[in-house]
């Protein structure tokens, strides 16, 4: 549903900023894939960035993990086992790395926006 969601939104010209978990290469190879179908049907080139955002301090991320807690009900959020049991598998693309123990929330926003070429309104960036 999100990849129709999103591909219907570059057909029409916007933006679309697909934040998810790909952790295998089929998953991350669709994200390329139906901006590839948008562009081919409009004639007209889509820019893809992929980012992978990391946390280089174990101690940092097992912290996070342990201390989240649900934002939807009869959610569950994953335990810290869970998380390093999770089938992920390693990046063979290009993609900008984004290290959230080095980087702060805005300092992230901002690599992504100036890696992107998108800028945030004064309005946007207040909130």
């Amino acid at each position: 549903m999100a990849y129709a969601v999103a591909e219907d939104n570059l057909r029409v010209g916007r933006t679309v900023i697909a934040a998810c978990v790909n952790p295998w290469p089929l998953t991350r190879l669709e994200c390329h894939s139906v901006a590839a179908r948008a562009a081919v049907a409009d004639h007209g080139p889509i820019r893809v960035l992929s980012v992978e955002l990391v946390c280089s301090d174990l101690d940092e991320h097992k912290r996070r993990v342990e201390s989240r807690v649900p934002d939807i009900a009869h959610h569950t959020v994953p335990t810290w086992p869970e998380v390093m049991a999770h089938d992920y598998r390693p990046w063979d693309t290009e993609r900008l790395v984004i290290d959230t123990a080095r980087l702060t929330v805005p300092q992230s926003i901002q690599t992504i926006l100036s890696a992107s070429g998108l800028t945030l309104t004064s309005r946007q960036a207040a909130d």
